[in-house]
């Protein structure tokens, strides 16, 4: 089975989903909610294809599609009251948590039952050519962005040699454990990743990777060097550009364990803020992960840290009150049978700072979740998930002024599949 469940729960042959395809097919009440953005895609694709008859070389091209899609549903059941009066929500979907500058509805978990936030289709392209060269897309639509079709990817890939490949175009930063499957649902026992961890606001980027790799023994190890410049215009803060990128990926693994690490550095801004595109900041991503296979249960852990280079007031320090954080996941599963029973514990710690009001200066203020969840592989290819999470804010002079904005407690059902 490609996508292998095994001691840890679900491990993912990504390229399953290169290699073994099927179309994902709308209703027409879906249909309805899309709008011109997702036909203008379409037409792109219809395109594409067309070109893809035309062209002698492309022709014999073996062209193969993958889909996959999650449909989650859940509601907030306990929310904070903010110092306005207003409820606290949960943010699931940090790409989209705004839309044309202001909060978006759509990415978020009230007390109103939503299907949008964490609800997602996608479909992958993959053609491979002669002599090593591959073509890869993938376009997905989320409901927290109305369903709009969005080119998640579109890069080329080149096997120099049995240990070295080329990329170039479109594609997932490779920040985290789970960056290169995390659109895939099936791919993990969660509803979502824990955003605590997972809460950059942009996941892809445009430019050019060289990866090595290799075995020695047991142990295989890849090494992975990009670079390029990427946008987010949904992201929670606005307009949200990264440029001038620079990153690392080396992870090794055997039969039981993987481990993992990654950093990053660049210039990121905000277009209209202080923050333009003539004084971007500087700033640093760094993450660390490992996961174990104990039989038929599963550990995983993973940390991040994040810190601003630049010491001037900026948009983050102004905004959100901060120049570092750090976060970090702890999670355990246990399979019986066709059931995948799994608990996880994340935390974030921001250090703030006195920009807007000194009294901030040094405190330090952390969010924690709490969540357990179950899974259920009811099929070769689909899983049921239930899910509570609860996020609890700490007690400080910052939140006092504020409000505790994200601590809430929601459940999710939802449905996986693969294509």
């Amino acid at each position: 089975m490609p996508f292998n469940k095994t001691n840890n729960g679900i491990f993912v042959d990504t390229p399953y989903l290169l290699d073994h395809g099927a179309f994902i097919f709308t209703t027409q009440q879906e249909n309805r909610v899309m709008d011109q953005t997702i036909h203008k895609n379409i037409q792109n694709i219809v395109l594409s294809l067309v070109l893809l008859l035309i062209f002698p070389s492309l022709q014999a091209a073996e062209i193969k599609l993958s889909g996959f899609a999650s449909f989650v549903g859940g509601r907030a059941i306990k929310q904070s009251t903010l110092a306005d009066g207003s409820d606290a929500t949960f943010v699931a979907d940090n790409i989209y948590a705004n839309i044309n500058g202001r909060p978006n509805d759509a990415s978020r978990y009230s007390d109103k039952l939503s299907f949008r936030p964490d609800t997602t289709i996608g479909l992958q392209i993959h053609a491979a050519l002669s002599q090593g060269l591959n073509a890869t897309a993938q376009i997905k639509g989320t409901g927290a962005n109305n369903f709009n079709a969005d080119l998640e990817w579109a890069f080329l890939t080149y096997e120099l040699s049995e240990h070295m490949t080329l990329q170039a175009g479109r594609m997932r930063l490779p920040l985290f454990f789970y960056s290169d499957f995390l659109d895939v649902g099936y791919a993990y026992h969660w509803i979502r990743p824990p955003t605590a961890v997972y809460r950059l606001p942009i996941s892809s980027y445009e430019g050019a990777s060289i990866k090595f790799k290799g075995g020695l023994g047991p142990w295989d190890s890849a090494l992975r060097v990009y670079g390029g410049n990427g946008i987010s215009e949904n992201a929670l803060l606005g307009d949200f550009n990264a440029r001038d990128m620079l990153g690392i990926e080396l992870s090794t693994s055997n039969s039981w364990l993987q481990l993992r690490m990654s950093v990053l550095n660049g210039d990121f801004f905000t277009r209209g803020t202080t923050t333009g595109e003539d004084n971007p900041i500087d700033a640093m991503f760094a993450g660390a992960s490992v996961h174990m296979n104990l039989n038929k249960a599963f550990l995983m852990a993973e940390a991040t840290i994040t810190k601003i280079n630049d010491d001037y007031l900026d948009l983050f320090n102004s905004l959100l009150q901060t120049d570092y954080n750090e976060s970090y996941i702890l999670s355990a599963g246990y399979e019986i049978g066709d059931f995948t029973p799994h608990i996880s514990y994340t935390e974030i710690k921001t250090e703030l700072t006195g920009d807007l009001n000194p009294i901030f200066e040094g405190v330090t203020n952390r969010s924690n979740t709490l969540i357990v969840g179950l899974r259920w592989d009811f099929h070769p290819a689909a899983a049921l998930k239930l899910e509570y999470s609860s996020v609890k804010e700490s007690d400080n002079i910052f939140v006092a002024a504020v409000g505790k904005t994200g601590e809430t407690d929601i459940v999710n059902v939802g449905l996986d599949i693969v294509f």
